[in-house]
């Protein structure tokens, strides 16, 4: 049994397991959740289910996997509008900006094919219908809408997250969207998540009709959208809790915090996390944990990368 299995398998975990959050669950649901997915209840939403089938793909990963088809919005509301677009992926309350799409190349998989209404709901609606009080581990690839329904969580239930991670828009890929230089703003003023993790993700800046006189096969144009000379288009964004709140001073937080940062190689917070559950706690498996970290702190300086690449 690893440290991690070690730590969720204790009565803390089984008395409060883990908790995800998965918005905008289209294709798999959050594969970096492998690792905890057996002592969590991750609550997934997606509208859109051409791409997900949770409960035959995934269900049997978790400790518990609750499904919400339904829109999750800021507010709740009844017959919002709702646009289906070509790739599942990209299908949202807001509607696409064409005329900015226009420029790049994966205009295409942006199209609406049907415009629909559906009621939403919002996130604390959704967490009092399951019983649920709290989140530990919060994902959000709401296409344009990720700050405000961030901003929408009881503060009671944002104040204790973990992890929360982002994928909001540099470009103008739907119209109103919330943007990565709104998030960075807002999580400055809010001053409780520092930025753990931020990956520039894009596309080929050019007109679709132009890269297909080029590139007639759709498969190579796929991959040329990944490979090919990309301009910025979007941004992955993984905040973590400062720790610096009260309520994040618990041995759960600590140990949940511990294992998160762990997961997403954050190996020098992690070590610190446990240097503070060490000094309130004095509980030994803080000192296993800082033990751990420090290991993979050192084993830094023998990585491939360092070695081969620096």
């Amino acid at each position: 049994m690893n440290l991690i299995d070690k730590i969720l398998s204790t009565s803390l975990f089984l008395e409060q397991p883990l908790v995800l959050i998965d918005i905008g669950a289209s294709g798999n649901i959050h594969a970096i959740w492998k690792k905890i997915a057996r002592y969590a209840t991750c609550i997934a939403f997606d509208a859109d289910d051409r791409d997900f089938d949770p409960l035959q793909s995934e269900k049997k990963h978790f400790k518990k996997l609750l499904i919400k088809k339904s829109l999750v919005n800021d507010q709740v509301g009844t017959n919002i509008p709702f646009y289906l677009t070509v790739s599942p992926h990209c299908s949202s309350l807001l509607s696409p900006n064409i005329l900015s799409l226009s420029d790049w190349a994966y205009a295409p998989i942006f199209v609406v094919q049907k415009q629909v209404s559906f009621d939403t709901t919002t996130i604390g609606t959704t967490l009092k219908e399951f019983g649920i009080e709290y989140i530990d581990w919060y994902k959000s690839d709401s296409q344009g809408i990720d700050l405000r329904l961030f901003k929408s969580l009881p503060d009671s239930v944002r104040e204790k997250i973990t992890v929360a991670e982002f994928e909001p828009g540099i470009i103008d890929a739907y119209i109103e969207e919330d943007k990565v230089k709104d998030m960075m703003a807002y999580q400055e003023q809010l001053n409780q998540f520092w930025l753990a993790k931020l990956e520039v993700k894009g596309n080929i800046r050019m007109p679709f009709n132009q890269l297909s006189e080029i590139v007639k096969n759709p498969f190579l144009q796929k991959i040329l959208g990944k490979i090919g000379p990309t301009a910025p288009g979007w941004a992955e964004m993984t905040y973590f809790n400062s720790f610096k709140e009260p309520s994040m001073k618990s041995k759960r937080a600590l140990m949940v915090g511990w294992i998160a940062a762990t997961i997403i190689e954050q190996h020098g917070f992690a070590y610190s996390l446990a240097i503070e559950g060490m000094n309130l706690f004095g509980d030994g498996l803080f000192r296993e944990m800082k033990k751990a970290s420090a290991k993979k702190i050192l084993w830094s300086f023998v990585s491939f990368k360092y070695v081969f690449f620096s």
